[in-house]
């Protein structure tokens, strides 16, 4: 129950960085034509956005194989 819990907590998450991703992305190309300083900055965030994703899916990929492990059939 607690994994389910984990797992939808970690659904959420990645979706709402996902959709900050793209927020951020469209800004930012937007921004282009208005200020390149505020541009800079927008992409900076988004940078830092695609990196928290990053590490979610790479934490949520290592919890998972640690979670197969204790599963494992092989000795059968």
């Amino acid at each position: 129950m607690d994994g389910m819990l984990m797992k939808e907590k970690y659904v959420k998450s990645k979706l709402l960085l996902i959709l900050l991703i793209v927020i951020l992305h469209i800004a930012a190309f937007g921004l282009l034509i208005y200020s390149l300083k505020w541009a800079l900055i927008v992409f900076a965030l988004y940078g830092i956005t695609v990196v928290l994703l990053l590490i979610l899916f790479i934490k949520e990929r290592l919890k998972e194989k640690k979670e197969e492990d204790q599963y494992d059939d092989r000795d059968y």
